[in-house]
């Protein structure tokens, strides 16, 4: 019985060593309990979900997205909390990919979780590809803070016009 109980220690101590280092690499989505953690939405539509990993005091943790627009927004809201990796859903493959190497869609005509109309492809020509089918622009990684940015300044305009005008 002592052999027993040592194998079954030793085995306990085994499994509990696994998974204790921190996550690295996309994330597994579990669509209809992940959060989105900008707008709290629950996530159902994979092909806009987006994530970050971010350093946090519990040590690397994800935020999870249901749009690309919804990380977009939580990183300039948290300038305290810089990504070490972000990933978006590939909207032809629903899959991951490497956010900053990325080609984006931005075309308001696209049902999106939070409306932001953005859409991700690995192959930035793929990007182009949509665009020549349905319209809109193609953006970078970089240049798309600066149209989000853009397009948030305009939206509140919109809704709370700036006194005088």
């Amino acid at each position: 019985m002592k052999p027993m109980l040592t194998v079954t220690v030793t085995l306990a101590l085994a499994l509990a060593g696994c998974g204790n280092g921190d996550p690295e690499g996309p994330p597994t989505l579990r669509l209809g309990r992940d959060e989105c953690a900008e707008c709290g939405m629950m996530i159902a539509e994979e092909r806009c979900a987006a994530a970050i990993l971010v350093e946090s005091e519990e040590g690397r943790v994800y935020r999870l997205f249901d749009d690309i627009g919804c990380m977009l927004d939580w990183e300039r809201g948290h300038p305290e909390a810089p990504p070490t990796a972000r990933f978006v859903r590939d909207y032809d493959r629903i899959a991951w990919c490497e956010a900053t190497g990325a080609g984006y869609l931005d075309d308001a005509t696209v049902r999106t979780p939070m409306a932001s109309g953005l859409l991700a492809f690995t192959d930035p020509s793929a990007a182009e590809r949509g665009r020549e089918a349905h319209g809109g622009r193609v953006l970078s990684w970089d240049a798309l803070h600066a149209a989000r940015r853009a397009w948030l300044d305009r939206r509140d305009r919109t809704v709370r016009p700036v006194a005088g005008e």
